[in-house]
């Protein structure tokens, strides 16, 4: 086909082919865990920040994504018992979600498995290349938010 050729030599197609990949890699990774990608993501989020003071809000906003999905992968989370989520006491309108014990170990891995991937890609590529590639993917990441 015609567009085989700019699929194949489009930088931006690479991008989205590689995260792609990344994607399908993390689920094979994940799926003994019964999370996906996402949802791993949003454990080692809350792993990583105070006990006790993760909103779905600040979720949704640190993840790039709506508060909705950030809902429904929390209430799969929290259905396969992996989280919980209590008022906020200053706040009725809004939750607190907390790691249970499962939620922890699994957090702890994906976090472990991402700082594999994340060192090997370091040494393949170097530090100078992955500023200038992540300084661009924010170029191209603002340029869509404009519509350019």
């Amino acid at each position: 086909m015609r567009i085989e050729v700019f699929l194949q030599e489009s930088p931006l197609m690479a991008t989205i082919r590689a995260g792609r990949q990344f994607e399908t890699r993390m689920a094979g990774l994940l799926s003994a865990q019964k999370v996906n990608f996402s949802g791993a993501l949003i454990l080692a989020s809350i792993l990583l920040e105070d006990p006790g003071k993760v909103k779905p809000s600040d979720l949704a906003a640190v993840l790039s994504t709506t508060r909705g999905n950030i809902s429904h992968s929390l209430a799969a989370l929290e259905a396969n018992g992996l989280v919980t989520r209590r008022l906020d006491p200053e706040d009725a309108r809004a939750h607190h979600v907390a790691l249970k014990p499962e939620g922890k170990k699994i957090a702890m891995q994906v976090v472990r498995v991402l700082h594999r991937m994340e060192t090997s890609f370091e040494k393949r590529v170097g530090p100078a290349q992955i500023k200038t590639f992540n300084r661009v993917l924010k170029e191209l990441q603002e340029e869509g938010r404009r519509g350019v």
